[in-house]
């Protein structure tokens, strides 16, 4: 999951569910899984992919999945029925612009959806991969109080050196709602590929948010392992995120704090940036553009849905997306973005442009 460029816009997502609920995108942070490079995928951080054609990791090098855009998933906001002014999708890709926030208690309904996507991902020639495809598949199901959120993906991802990595990310999370104004959510993401250091990487998620009218303030803790990482590694983030309502838009700003528990070859433990996003609705189109800064490395996005296991170093990113709501219970999605990052084996700065579709029908 590698990807987006610098320069900080505000950002994006918050499309629909039209009557009601959530929504989910994939894309590399806007987009979608995580892509890998080769034995140093646990996000941006080295180790050593000889195994790999001896490149360094980018961001999840060593084969692991590389969140497709990190419009990955996106996973859609609540709403009550008839309110379809804030219709708002759930969050998704590296760097996406998506949210997962919900402005409306979601008390009493009773709703499903389901959200297939696909992302196409190229790398500039500083990468030590070419290209990459994203697949998969979101949905959830909601109750009275708690709604079930899956995802499942597949990533593959071909590097100059005739590596091809291929993974699989699973993720289930539950979210409560018995406490007025307050999500509570728990869950799980586990990794599955071809690259030994990631491969069978397990990611806990723990949150909490508030919301209040169009407001919503919260954040959520992953801590991350990878058994196999040389000796074994844990990383451990902190994501504080609070949205609000600009006039007739919406407004997001959230913090990444990384640290990991080892010293993987970039000189410090921890990783702090920022992002922004914004959209508004115009007639039956939904346009978002997000922009963050700073440094990341196997970093989790989308609401746990996007985990960046390859050896990368993130810099910055932007993007944007048009959403189309053709009835109150179909939306399509086209996202687009590029992230600066530099993969852990050659230490030199490229770029990785993502371009995602997404179609979410509820139910």
């Amino acid at each position: 999951m590698t990807k987006i460029g610098l320069m900080v816009c505000g950002c994006l997502l918050w499309t629909t569910i039209a009557s009601a609920q959530s929504d989910y995108s994939a894309s590399a942070e806007f987009g979608s899984p995580t892509v890998g490079r080769s034995s140093w995928e646990n996000d941006w951080h080295a180790t050593s992919l000889s195994q790999y054609a001896g490149s360094s990791p980018d961001y999840d090098s060593s084969s692991q999945a590389f969140a497709a855009g990190y419009d990955e998933y996106e996973q859609s906001q609540y709403e009550e029925p008839g309110v379809q002014a804030w219709e708002q999708p759930v969050t998704a890709d590296p760097n996406s612009c998506s949210s997962d926030s919900e402005w409306v208690d979601v008390s009493g309904i009773d709703l499903h959806g389901a959200m297939p996507y696909y992302s196409h991902l190229m790398y500039g020639s500083g990468s030590v991969k070419e290209r990459g495809d994203v697949a998969g598949f979101y949905g959830y199901a909601s109750t009275t109080f708690d709604m079930i959120e899956v995802g499942i993906e597949s990533t593959s991802i071909s590097f100059k050196n005739g590596f091809h990595f291929q993974q699989q990310d699973y993720t289930v999370i539950w979210n409560n709602y018995d406490i007025k104004n307050f999500r509570g959510r728990v869950g799980a993401h586990w990794l599955s590929s071809n690259d030994t250091l990631t491969n069978q990487g397990v990611i806990g998620i723990l949150g909490g948010h508030y919301f209040q009218d169009k407001w919503e303030a919260g954040g959520d803790i992953y801590v991350t392992h990878y058994k196999n990482f040389g000796p074994s590694l844990t990383m451990t983030q902190l994501t504080p995120r609070i949205a609000f309502p600009y006039g007739a838009g919406k407004g997001e700003l959230r913090g990444y704090y990384i640290h990991s528990d080892s010293d993987l070859g970039l000189g410090k433990r921890d990783f702090l940036s920022i992002e922004g996003r914004v959209s508004q609705d115009v007639g039956k189109f939904n346009i978002g553009v997000y922009g963050w800064g700073g440094e990341q490395t196997f970093a989790v996005r989308n609401e746990g849905f996007v985990v960046f296991n390859l050896t990368e170093k993130h810099r910055s990113g932007y993007g944007g997306e048009v959403s189309y709501k053709f009835t109150d219970h179909s939306k399509l999605t086209g996202r687009a973005g590029q992230e600066l990052f530099s993969d852990f084996a050659n230490q030199l700065n490229t770029q990785q442009t993502f371009f995602s579709v997404l179609f979410l029908h509820t139910f």
